[in-house]
């Protein structure tokens, strides 16, 4: 998976420090080498990933339909207080991970030029965004997770991609 590098800037980053961080790694990898089925599967790596990045509001994975072939939310987790439950999923963003097979980095979505033009990004009030194509042994695509923050003050930075690349390597294998 290649990465898409951006500039940093000075802002509180939204994960752990190093030792938490791989305390949360090692928690999921134990959690997905114990064969759980797919729901239990992916709510395991949505688990560990919120743990992991404890200022990120939101986590979602996307598998495709059998059928249609279309991205759908297979698990969801929000820490927004909101009347509708809902995640906020930007669909320009996901779909360039997945056709791509790129890990994204959006620090802030809200002025980054690649996504102005998306009423999902705009619309959502996304800040923050990482997204991260799960890719099979054979090098299918089998899904997408997407952690976003919506709190200007919270932003991911390359190395939460770079392990957010790392955690859905062993989600793939547990999928």
């Amino acid at each position: 998976i290649a990465f898409v590098k951006v500039k940093s800037k000075d802002y509180v980053k939204v994960g752990k420090n190093p030792e938490a961080m791989l305390q949360a790694v090692l928690e999921i990898s134990n959690k997905l080498g114990q064969g759980f089925e797919l729901d239990q599967v992916v709510t395991a790596l949505l688990d560990g990933l919120l743990q992991m990045f404890e200022n990120a509001a939101e986590g979602v994975v996307l598998l495709p339909d059998p059928k249609s072939g279309e991205l759908e939310v297979k698990a969801s987790q929000t820490k927004i207080v909101s009347p509708q439950k809902s995640v906020r999923i930007s669909k320009i963003i996901v779909e360039q991970a997945r056709e791509n097979r790129m890990g994204i980095l959006v620090e802030d979505a809200i002025l980054d030029q690649r996504f102005q033009a998306s009423e999902s990004v705009s619309s959502m009030q996304l800040r923050s965004v990482i997204c991260v194509p799960l890719v099979g042994k054979s090098s299918d695509v089998l899904g997408v997770i997407q952690v976003s923050t919506a709190d200007a003050r919270f932003r991911f930075v390359q190395a939460d991609l770079e392990l957010l690349v790392s955690v859905a390597s062993q989600g793939s294998l547990a999928i």
